[in-house]
């Protein structure tokens, strides 16, 4: 005879698996086996919808303590086209004390970091936070259709822009680069500020992250080892170099970064740890320390490295969302 739906025994099958891990004593594996295999056709598609349906809820549950809503407010609005189809494109730059400003530097020290460094690359040295939305249809002055896209950045770092022409250029110039490798898109980058316009069409939520996995898990340390780690030296942050593959073109595939630590013998002494879009690296002597934001998103999980004992160089390659 077949189990009711109503079987406590039944109920635990039904139910995550995890929730078993959190009992003293878990289900008889041999008992789950012989609900299992009494059940009837329909039970056991009931049982399988029910068990995906807890999935995807678990998993929307998830996403949403991950993520936070915000509203955007209105900044200034750009103007350029799709070079694809030469469709009108516009690019508001809003904002929100929601992003956080970039670390604050002089227009001097941008200006040499896009010296030594190509544009591209001195954005690995510079990062702005920021939020790209996603594409929404508008119709311009003239009743013609358009897109618009929202960018937002933090209030005090929009302010900067608008006061400084080398902050506006570089801004641009990663905002067109970020949306071509979101969104597979080629944009002209002769944009046109619009004095009068501060939006095109509506403001629309945006989201961010608000709870991320944690790069390092922390150490517990008594008082007395707090006050050594005052008295230690400061890590020195190691020479590296950045590259895209491929080199040319819009689309990124992945990123190659060589770190030089001439001063560590072997991989048992580094720690990796690559996140999201940024790489943490330490050494157990605690000689170097790098922390460096990427202009991409990564897939962490195919992410890997190799520490080369001769060269003493660590070479980590990181594929890119697209």
């Amino acid at each position: 005879m077949s189990k009711s739906l109503n079987d406590d025994l039944f109920q635990k099958i039904l139910s995550n698996k995890k929730s078993f891990q959190d009992e003293s004593q878990e289900p008889n594996e041999n008992d789950l086996n012989e609900v299992i295999k009494n059940l009837d056709p329909e039970q056991l598609n009931m049982l399988a919808q029910l068990y995906s349906n807890k999935e995807q809820q678990s998993n929307t549950q998830n996403d949403q303590k991950n993520f936070k809503t915000f509203l955007p407010e209105p900044g200034i609005c750009f103007k350029t086209k799709n070079l694809n189809n030469s469709q009108k494109v516009f690019l508001n730059i809003c904002q929100s004390s929601e992003i956080n400003s970039p670390k604050d530097i002089t227009e001097q020290e941008l200006l040499k970091l896009i010296e030594q460094n190509d544009p591209e690359n001195a954005a690995f040295q510079f990062r702005v936070p920021m939020s790209l939305g996603e594409a929404h249809t508008e119709l311009d002055n003239a009743g013609v259709g358009c897109v618009a896209y929202d960018i937002c950045i933090n209030p005090d770092f929009l302010d900067k822009i608008q006061k400084i022409p080398t902050f506006m250029g570089f801004l641009m110039s990663i905002v067109i680069d970020g949306l071509q490798d979101k969104y597979s898109i080629k944009l002209d980058r002769n944009c046109k500020l619009l004095k009068n316009k501060k939006f095109m069409g509506q403001i629309k939520e945006q989201f961010i992250r608000v709870k991320s996995k944690p790069l390092i898990s922390e150490m517990e340390k008594n008082e007395n080892k707090k006050s050594q780690e005052l008295e230690k030296p400061k890590s020195q942050m190691p020479k590296y170099k950045i590259f895209r593959e491929p080199h040319d073109g819009d689309k990124v595939e992945f990123l190659v970064a060589e770190i030089e630590l001439p001063n560590i013998l072997s991989a048992n002494s580094i720690q990796l740890d690559i996140g999201e879009d940024r790489i943490l690296l330490n050494t157990r002597s605690q000689l170097y320390h790098l922390d460096i934001y990427l202009p991409y998103n990564l897939k962490q999980e195919e992410c890997g490295s190799q520490f080369d004992k001769k060269s003493k160089v660590l070479t980590i390659t990181m594929p890119v969302q697209n």
